[in-house]
């Protein structure tokens, strides 16, 4: 009995040596939830930010460039007597279009590579067809139609005790429109000076204008970024763009309820530089003979 006990226990021991080990035990968590994905960088402030400056072209000689015919055109304040939109600290439209427009056309003459005249001046009511009129009686060789958009539904605000306007910030950004209603070589003349503008705004960093409610109204031309073409139907269609001999483009400079866009066009500088991005434009797009010898 003693010996098979033994032999028993002998036994037992040895499927006891045979036996799988214990598998490990799990490893300890390192992180009680997945790893957050690391922060993008952050994208650079772009105008019309606080603090970032435009950076103007480059200036070019006027030696040898005979004097171009500017007609600058303050919107508004045409027959029916409108002022146009109003901004976010309730600044009218034709206000600041006169404002910009003597402004620019100062410079621009101090150049001395352009001649400029203004379509209206302060306190004067000019319907827009002779506005075009007397721009091609001038012989001017660049129609620029001067303009602050107001684009987004807008939400009331007081800027200042007993002053409630709308402001927006949903859609800053300058935008041209040109028309591509015309005979082939006008057609090509407007289309050459809109994308001279629309891309030297661009280079200089205002802020070009993705304008998603143009949808319905203007088609982006794909050459450059806040340029748009009037599709419109006919009786809706920009006058002064489409019955025009003079190439003729709208510059709508900025979304004037947004409050950042606006505290900015009031700048020296933003003035500055905008009218040279306005010298350096024209002269490109204007380097063939001028109007007087075409």
């Amino acid at each position: 009995m003693a010996r098979f006990l033994l032999l028993a226990i002998l036994a037992l021991a040895a499927c006891a040596e045979r036996s799988p080990p214990a598998p490990w035990p799990e490893p300890p968590l390192l992180h009680s939830a997945p790893l957050a994905a690391p922060a993008p960088p952050a994208a650079p402030a772009r105008w019309p930010a606080p603090g970032v400056l435009l950076q103007p072209p480059r200036l070019v000689t006027t030696s040898g460039y005979a004097a171009r015919r500017v007609y600058l055109d303050p919107g508004h304040r045409d027959a029916d007597g409108r002022d146009g939109g109003t901004g976010a600290y309730c600044q009218l439209e034709a206000d600041f279009a006169l404002e910009l427009a003597q402004d620019l056309g100062r410079r621009l003459e101090q150049t001395g590579a352009f001649i400029v005249r203004l379509a209206r001046e302060p306190g004067e009511i000019v319907a827009y067809a002779e506005r075009v009129a007397r721009a091609e009686a001038w012989g001017a060789d660049a129609y620029l139609g001067l303009h602050s958009d107001v684009r987004g539904p807008g939400r009331p605000w007081s800027p200042r005790p007993g002053k409630e306007c709308s402001y927006d910030e949903s859609s800053p950004g300058f935008s041209i429109i040109w028309s591509d209603v015309a005979p082939a070589g006008l057609r090509a003349r407007r289309q050459i000076l809109a994308r001279a503008v629309a891309r030297a705004l661009g280079a200089a960093g205002f802020l070009p204008c993705a304008c998603r409610e143009y949808v319905r109204e203007y088609r982006a031309d794909e050459d450059a970024l806040g340029l748009f073409v009037d599709r419109r139907p006919s009786p809706r269609r920009i006058q002064v763009l489409e019955r025009n001999g003079v190439p003729a483009i709208l510059v709508e400079t900025h979304n004037a309820r947004d409050p950042h866009e606006a505290q900015r066009w009031q700048e020296e500088h933003t003035r500055e530089v905008f009218a040279a991005v306005i010298a350096a434009a024209l002269r490109e797009a204007l380097a063939g003979p001028s109007a007087e010898t075409r």
